[in-house]
């Protein structure tokens, strides 16, 4: 009776131990925030500049009210090159930069666009997402196809 009583313990702790070693990460989730690189579409100014928009969806996990702007960095790499990202919100066609500077309470979610001044028309994007002032440093990537 010892025996099985000690066997059952042990694989109980085993089991425990296991479990918490366990853990399921979203992988879209940072400390604070979780971002979703949804998609993109491509766009041009009024100079005939090319532009990808990305469309991300932003969800705030901290106790502060907080902004994408304020929470991420969000970087656009073409050829291995950072692009520059349009912060005049006239620059590019059926733009709207507002969402990227509101502030939502903890649990809102909201969508948020920004545009990235594409280096050629043809060769793949990169978009990679970090979260400001994390104690980790944890990247959310995606690669869009867009020639």
């Amino acid at each position: 009776m010892k025996k099985v009583l000690s066997i059952t313990v042990l694989l109980a702790v085993l089991l425990f131990a296991l479990c918490s070693c366990t853990r399921i990460d979203d992988p879209q989730s940072l400390e604070n925030c979780s971002v979703v690189i949804e998609e993109f579409r491509l766009s041009t100014n009024f100079l005939g500049q090319s532009f990808i928009v990305v469309k991300y969806t932003f969800t705030n996990k901290s106790d502060e009210p907080a902004s994408f702007s304020g929470m991420i960095n969000d970087y656009a790499f073409q050829n291995g090159i950072r692009l520059s990202s349009s912060l005049t919100p006239i620059a590019v066609e059926d733009f709207s930069i507002e969402n990227q500077f509101k502030e939502i309470k903890k649990g809102t979610t909201i969508s948020v666009e920004v545009a990235y001044e594409l280096e050629d028309n043809i060769s793949d994007v990169e978009i990679e997402i970090s979260e400001r002032l994390s104690r980790n440093n944890k990247k959310i990537t995606k690669n869009f196809s867009i020639g």
